[in-house]
């Protein structure tokens, strides 16, 4: 049986990734955005509530794909989806 975890975070500050020279791995984000992480694949440092550093998920809102920054930028929200399969 494997778990399939989405867990969702609120933006809760702006991050433009060409104001800090990172890459094209990194996204957008601004307040309001709806950010989804899947934890298999987000490599998570922390925990769901207080995740450290940087995700790897989606902005639900834009539709880009890549890592965005943790501390002091989004706000947990919860686990929106949660599928079992054998």
């Amino acid at each position: 049986m494997a778990n399939n975890i989405i867990v969702e975070y609120e933006a809760v500050y702006e991050y433009d990734p060409e104001d800090h020279s990172h890459g094209a791995e990194f996204i957008a984000i601004r307040p309001g955005d709806c950010l989804h992480m899947n934890p298999v694949t987000a490599e998570l440092k922390g925990s769901y509530e207080d995740p450290q550093n940087w995700l790897k998920g989606t902005n639900k809102t834009t539709g880009a794909h890549g890592y965005f920054p943790t501390d002091g930028y989004v706000k947990y929200i919860g686990v929106v989806q949660s599928v079992t399969s054998k």
